[in-house]
């Protein structure tokens, strides 16, 4: 410091308290803390204080005569910008040279050398995050010392004084952690640098056995497995509980018994592992030569050609033995009660109990086992009683590979992270290629070349379901090569599901063991091998693939068809020696497959092209408006935008080449198509314009009219005999799209349906009085309004309900259309014409309904790829051709050229991947210290599994890492990288113990899960509403007809008083405009204001008695299509719903299920003094990942009390307790904050720096970018070829920099960073939900105090610390833990989403599953419907609207609707009346989720308050709801 001049002020010493007094003791013991790791994590502030109070350290908050110095230092220096927001005045300056110098941070290490320096002190600063630092005085023993309280998530930074403590003399010194020594019972694998050599020659005297005693011993092991599979298939029945309806389980143990028999008869090969079992049974028997191993035996049996023999004979001679033991077996142990009773009761078998079994029997040595009869019966194995089959939570903790591995194997670390590496790429690669053909391969079967019978139509042209004069929006070709489906292909693939997978392969089409054939077709090293018949020349490993076996001709034809139209590229070769771990990715890449085609890919994509297809057809001016402005094109421009980008060259109408219009038409624009009806009413209303302008004398206008009436001679239906002279005029073009915002480039149908919902609720009355100035025009010339949203919806219903339908056999008519709609429905003859015209051209591409098991109705088509093909591949055409190609499916996943996949690792893949005959391997011996040579030897037993993960890992540091997690090692590792490797357990259930591992905390209960599927899965609710309801289908027809015309009475009479409050807000806005700028009155706006409340008070009842006729109609409705499918007399059947309850204690609060199966009687019976249940909404989204409200059950109570009080029939509401309302502040939680606290903004800049320097791994993101959208949407192999080359070259390319160690690292962190921003962000969120509960003063009064200088408690008799993290400004606890009171928050979260993949652009996709996940942890989670939560004001659970606001747009002052509030506009609402109009939408929304999840839980028939209800009580008469 004597070389450095820093300059400081003199009045920050002449300020400063005197330093301490020197203590050799205190440096001894602050020396002493730092060599001891405060914290374990970062930003564990909770553990870093606790360790120092082990040591004897206090954080102090107030000044004592020793630590005033340290009080100075940290209030004017180290904290004074925190606390006060503006600099510290006293400030350090470094002069660099004569005239210039620089400022010292107060926080820097120059600052504190310095200062120990001037002050002759020693300071040590201790962190929660970093190592401590010391900065030492060697002339002084005086000492200070700070806690550096750092949480990034929190964004707090403060310097805590650190003194010792005075109540705890001489803390005993913490003894030191145990050195850890590895020991292992296990010897390490040995690396060896060249190739093993096998064992080709068997050793001179060696016993090799007799091929008559290989055979004896091969029947046996044949006959032990067809006893083994045959007591596995009976077993499986007879324990079953369930039975759907027509089952029995005889009837079922027949169609097995002949499925198993088949299945054994044909095969063409011993079963796998077959002469493994062979081969240790020999070695048991005649004690065989370790030379002669399992290869020496199968070329033995292979030469002498007994192996199928065998199989053959011991299938013939003891299988319906074997049948009949096994049926009798499990039969023997029944009880007679349990014989007669239901066919759902599962069997409980003790064959050992029975009196008719002789004991003498089971001892009985069978000499022959091919010699045996069916009596008398020879008992098998008793069956144990079933027990309940309890489901194993598999879950994955992770590690770093360093910390796993054996300490005596840390010399070749090098040498196992390469070959992992390696392996995984080669792997990765392998799936990639796969997924590849996979693609092609549906192309192929999409074409319908491999369907059993030739399609009716071959082949389709999208121009058909398009408007003639539509041009394309991006360059597609219109001719797809896709064929129809055949009548009868569902029920084919529905019967060949059932048959083994050998024998059907179109209904197995891209399963695993498909997928596993194109893999060994053209990816295996043995490719070269296999004929065009699909059978090897060379012989294969035994129960290889069955691709080399020639057995699947279907298959092995779209194979060849794939060979011959695929460019000639070679492809690469999958890594040698990893069959089995190849496998195992092909498992996870066939359920990828199959996840996706069973998905929602066939719904989306038909809604999408069914929605596209109405809106071009019906309001294609309305089409064209809203495509223009959310691709930012103005007016008329005849720029055309590729592929939904901004930019880009016209695309040429592919029409021209194939299917051209008319000449005289492609000079002057047409109107839609109008019928004769039409088409007069049209020609009188512009002959009256033109009578009108020839009164007027405007010349120009009669022109232009003239001009409209010649070309509607041009377009004169048929059936018309009006006749028109020709005018040859035509003055006036059609007016321009006006410009408008330009939204984000990729909007959604749901977007732009939603803008226009919220405009035609609030116009309805208003478009529907002056329809004819709101009519949409087409060069001047009016026709019929475009359909509105709601009717477009009901349209595609319809659409989607005749496309689908099994019944119809002939081809639609617009007649049919009309019937098939609800009843009263208004559509045109022009929509049904377009409807049936679409629904004729969809029909034989689309998979059709097929009827339930047990007779209700309906269900799904078979979510079969073969079924979905076609309409997926023509849904993504007309979307990329209308222009909304981000609404296209991905129809084969689609590996990421950059990424990685995980080595999936059980124990053969360990042997597989580090233990093979190459170079650089290791090898491995088992307990008997014979080396192992082969996977048949590590599937053998589990000690050689256990052995050979113990071989390469340290198990005790594996049990450890999985201990700490609550789970018990599972035997499976997935290698990510070096840094991360995740170790797959089992969940240790709640108070079990298992080898010293304990579950910390409890396991979470959570049936969420389970019960949404069962809600998905249920497809005849209408049915079962039906048959409940005890009506006849004419009942239901009728009241669906009556209820249909009240609703129609009630919107004639809703009607005006819309149009009067339209009016009246009008002119209230006015006037207050006018007001604001001095031209009016006061007066007249209160008098406006009065008169607008009164139409409200007019219009809300009659509002919500539309809305409960609406819902009557749509019920009486759904129930009357419903009717038609049912069978007279038929009955709903007993329910299958699971309804066990879900009960969280305050010993285990760790319960997620849905509200309705929540019991919390245990949690409200434990409540006392110091124990409360608090609640809290939670409403999930997108702009705002999570928004939070806290209330207490009063508040709760008061809400509900407030719903009946105003919806009872007595008037007098005076007396409810309205204003203990308190208003409602949530807590929000959004993307970027997430962001900001996981530092992920922070890596993404980091790597974006690093990718501007490489320009070539920029280069190759753009050219994989275009290459993988080529790959989703090509219809073409050759073009699939094209971009999978480019994809191909550029791996290298961009793993280099993707998988590099810096970003490898930076991954890792990024990872536990979000991870642990995740906990702290929930814990804040939980902690403010628990602030809404207001304890009491007297229970106040009784609790704890404790010091608030160091915490310190008289009755524990030991320091408290906080657990506030959050805080700007540290403060001990001021109530004693023990009897502060615990509060259990119930969260009450959404239902409806999380907003994952939502396609609302601008902002950040987190979602809320983990958020969710997280509180599920800690406290019961109760799952919401959000039915009208969004809808319906708190407080008056009336409607409400978007807040309007008056803003200036293009010069001119307009309403605008603010769409992240709502206001209620209920004038008797008590919010309004305390000024409370408007409010934030999510915030209303998790309020009303808190009191429709709480109304359920509360009430005794778990009902949900009656407005938050999808359940609608239906009366047998129908009547117009009184208002109340």
């Amino acid at each position: 410091m004597d070389n450095l001049h820093i300059i400081d002020k003199q009045e920050w010493r002449t300020t400063a308290p005197h330093r301490p007094p020197e203590d050799p003791a205190l440096f001894i013991s602050l020396t002493g803390v730092q060599t001891h790791h405060l914290a374990t994590g970062h930003d564990n502030i909770s553990t870093a204080i606790h360790n120092l109070l082990t040591l004897g350290f206090v954080l102090q908050t107030m000044p004592s005569p020793t630590t005033e110095l340290a009080h100075y230092i940290a209030d004017t220096l180290l904290n004074f910008s925190v606390h006060r927001g503006v600099p510290s005045p006293y400030q350090f300056a470094l002069q660099t040279s004569e005239t210039s110098s620089i400022m010292i941070p107060p926080r820097s290490d120059l600052c504190l050398l310095y200062l120990s320096h001037l002050l002759s002190i020693n300071i040590f600063v201790f962190s929660s995050r970093a190592k401590p630092k010391s900065f030492l005085c060697p002339e002084s023993y005086s000492s200070i010392a700070f806690f550096h309280r750092i949480d990034r998530c929190f964004g707090t930074s403060e310097y805590n004084v650190i003194t010792p403590s005075s109540r705890i003399p001489n803390p005993p010194a913490p003894p030191p952690a145990p050195p850890y020594v590895f020991t292992s019972p296990v010897g390490p694998a040995t690396f060896r640098v060249d190739a093993r050599k096998s064992q080709t020659r068997i050793s001179a005297g060696a016993v090799v056995p007799d091929i008559n005693a290989c055979k004896d011993a091969l029947t046996r092991v044949c006959v032990d497995r067809v006893q083994s599979d045959i007591q596995k298939a009976v077993k499986a029945i007879t324990s079953r509980k369930k039975f759907k309806p027509g089952e029995t389980r005889e009837s079922l143990l027949a169609e097995k018994r002949m499925e198993l028999k088949k299945e054994m008869d044909d095969r063409t090969s011993v079963p796998r592992g077959t002469i493994q079992e062979l081969h240790a049974v020999l070695s048991k028997e005649m004690s065989l030569d370790p030379s002669f191993d399992y290869e020496h035996l199968r070329t033995l049996l292979k030469s002498e050609k007994v192996k199928l023999p065998c199989w053959e004979a011991a299938v013939k001679e003891t299988f319906d033995g074997s049948w009949a033991r096994a049926v009798k077996g499990n039969n023997q142990g029944k009880d007679r009660s349990q014989q007669t009773a239901s066919n759902r009761q599962a069997f409980n078998v003790q064959a050992s109990s029975d009196p008719q079994v002789d004991p003498q029997l089971s001892t009985a040595p069978c000499q022959n086992p091919l010699q045996e009869s069916v009596e008398p019966v020879e008992p098998m194995e008793p069956m144990e009683p079933m027990e309940p089959e309890r489901e194993e939570n598999i879950r994955t903790c992770s590690a770093t590979l360093k910390q796993i591995i054996r300490p005596d194997l840390m010399e070749h670390y090098e040498d196992i992270a390469t070959i992992l590496q390696e392996k995984q790429v080669g792997i990765t690669n392998t799936m990639d290629e796969l997924s590849t053909l996979a693609q092609k391969t549906m192309l192929v079967l999409a074409s319908g070349v491999l369907y059993p019978e030739p399609p009716t139509q071959q082949g389709f042209d999208i121009r058909n379901l398009l408007p003639w004069d539509f041009n394309f929006r991006a360059k597609v070709e219109p001719l797809l090569d896709v064929s129809s489906l055949p009548p009868d292909l569902q029920d084919n693939l529905v019967s060949g599901i059932k048959k083994p997978k050998s024998k059907d392969d179109l209904a197995h089409f891209l399963s695993q063991d498909h997928l596993q054939f194109l893999n060994a077709r053209f990816l295996s090293p043995h490719r070269d091998h296999i004929d065009d018949k699909g059978s090897t020349t060379k012989s294969q490993p035994e129960g290889g693939e069955s691709a080399a076996r020639g057995q699947h001709a279907v298959w092995s034809k779209a194979a060849e068809i794939v060979k011959q139209a695929s460019s000639k590229v070679e492809i690469p070769m999958s890594p040698k020696g990893m069959s089995t771990t190849i496998n195992e990715h092909v498992r996870l890449l066939s359920t990828a497959v199959s996840n996706l085609w069973s998905g929602p890919i066939y719904k989306k994509s038909l809604d999408y092209l069914l929605r596209i297809l109405l809106r071009l057809q019906l309001a294609p001016e309305r089409e064209k408006k809203y495509w223009n402005r959310s691709h930012g094109v103005e007016g008329d421009d005849k720029k055309e935008i590729s592929d939904s980008k901004g930019k880009g060259k016209a695309t040429q109408d592919p029409r021209s080449s194939d299917k051209a219009a008319p000449p005289q038409k492609q000079s002057k624009p047409k109107h839609p198509k109008m019928n004769r009806r039409k088409w007069k009413f049209w020609v009188r209303r512009t002959i009256d314009r033109l009578a009108k302008n020839v009164s007027r004398g405007n010349d120009d206008q009669i022109r232009h009219v003239l001009g409209i009436l010649n070309d509607m001679a041009s377009s004169k239906p048929a059936s018309v005999q009006i006749s028109i002279p020709n005018i040859h005029c035509r003055l006036v073009e059609a007016p321009k799209v006006p410009d408008s915002s330009r939204k984000h480039p990729n909007p959604t149908v749901e977007e732009w349906e939603q803008e226009e919902e919220d405009e035609e609720e609030e116009d309805e009355a208003e478009e529907e009085d002056v329809a004819d100035e709101s009519a949409m025009s087409i060069d001047g010339v009016k026709k019929v309004k475009e359909p509105s949203r709601r009717k477009l919806q009901s349209l595609q219903a319809v659409l989607k309900m005749l496309v689908e339908s099994p019944n119809i056999k002939r081809t639609i008519e617009p007649d049919y259309v009309k019937k098939s709609g609800f009843a009263g429905n208004d559509f045109t003859d022009h929509e049904c014409q377009v409807v049936a015209d679409l629904a004729n051209t969809l029909r034989p591409f689309i998979p059709k309904r097929r009827k339930r098991s047990d007779d209700k109705g309906f269900q799904n088509s078979l979510a079969h790829v073969a079924l979905r093909a076609p309409i997926v591949m023509i849904a993504n055409s007309i979307l990329r051709a209308a222009g909304y190609s981000h609404f296209t499916q991905k129809v084969s996943p689609q590996l990421s050229t950059a990424s990685l996949h995980g080595l999936q690792l059980g124990a053969v893949g360990v042997y597989e991947t580090l233990c093979s005959r190459n170079k650089r391997q290791f090898d491995v011996r088992d307990s008997n210290g014979e080396l192992i040579t082969n996977y048949l030897t590590v599937q053998s037993s589990t000690a050689n599994k256990r052995t050979m993960f113990a071989s390469f890992l340290d198990m005790t540091k594996v049990n450890k890492i999985c201990g700490e997690h609550g789970l018990i090692f599972r035997d499976r590792i997935t290698f990510v990288d070096e840094w991360t490797v995740r170790l797959t357990g089992r969940v240790i259930p709640n108070g079990k113990e298992n080898n010293g591992n304990i579950r910390n905390g409890h396991p979470v209960v959570s049936r969420y899960d389970e019960r949404k599927k069962g809600l998905q899965a249920r497809t005849n609710v209408w049915v079962d509403r039906f048959l409940d309801s005890g009506m006849t289908k004419a009942q239901v027809k009728t009241l669906a007809e009556t209820s249909g015309t009240a609703k129609k009475q009630i919107e004639e009479k809703v009607k005006p008083l819309r149009k009067d409050v339209k009016a009246k807000q009008t002119s209230q806005t006015d006037l207050s405009r006018k007001v604001a700028y001095g031209g009016g009155t006061y007066e007249g706006l209160r008098t406006a204001r009065e008169s607008l409340r009164e139409a409200r008070r007019a219009l809300i009842p009659c509002e919500e008695s539309l809305q409960q006729q609406r819902q009557l109609s749509y019920c009486y409705n759904k129930m009357a299509k419903a009717a038609e499918t049912c069978k007279d007399g038929q009955s709903s059947g007993p329910s299958t719903s699971t309804s066990t309850p879900s009960v969280p204690t305050w010993e285990q609060p760790a319960v997620e299920d849905f509200c309705e199966y929540l019991d919390l009687t245990q949690l409200a019976e434990g409540s006392t003094n110091n124990r409360a249940v608090v609640y809290g909404g939670t409403d999930y989204g997108v702009c705002k990942m999570s928004e939070t409200v806290g209330m207490t059950e009063a508040e709760l109570q008061r809400h509900i009390n407030r719903y009946y009080q105003l919806h009872s029939d007595s008037t007098d509401n005076q007396g409810m307790d309205l204003d203990q309302s308190r208003a409602m502040k949530p807590k929000t939680i959004t993307a970027d904050l997430l962001n900001d606290v996981s530092h992920t903004k922070a890596m993404l800049v980091r790597r974006q720096r690093r990718l501007e320097d490489n320009v070539g791994v920029k280069q190759a993101m753009q050219d994989v970018s275009e290459a993988s959208k080529t790959v989703n949407l090509s219809m073409t192999m050759k073009t699939i070829d094209a971009a999978q080359a480019v994809r191909r070259n550029a791996r290298s390319t961009l793993r280099e920099f993707e998988w590099s160690g810096t970003q490898r690292k930076a991954k890792r962190h990024q990872q536990l960073q979000t991870t642990r921003a995740i906990s702290k962000i929930c814990a804040e969120e939980r902690r403010f939900v628990q602030k809404s509960y207001n304890q009491d003063q007297e229970s106040a009064s009784t609790q704890s105090q404790l010091d608030p200088i160091d915490g310190w408690c008289q009755e524990c008799s030991q320091h408290h610390i906080s657990h506030g993290p959050e805080e700007l400004k540290y403060r001990h606890p001021q109530q004693c833990p023990k009897t502060a009171p615990h509060m259990m928050p119930v969260m009450f979260i959404g239902a409806a989403g999380t907003g994952v993949g939502s396609r609302i652009g601008g902002h950040n996709r987190r979602g809320g599953t983990k958020l969710r996940k997280e509180h599920s942890r800690y406290c019961p989670v109760a799952v919401t419907d959000e039915f009208n939560t969004s809808k319906l004001c708190v407080e008056c659970y009336q409607r409400l609207q978007y807040a309007k606001s008056s803003r200036i747009v293009k010069g001119k002052i307009q309403t605008v609707r603010v769409k992240g509030a709502q206001e209620c506009v209920n004038p008797d609402c008590e919010s309004v009346r305390r000024g409370h109009t408007i409010r934030a939408r999510d915030t209303n929304s998790a309020a009303a989720i808190a009191i429709a999840g709480a109304s359920t839980i509360l009430h005794p028939e778990k009902k949900r308050l009656p407005p938050f209800s999808r359940d609608l009580s239906l009366p047998t008469t129908t009547t117009t709801t009184t208002p109340h």
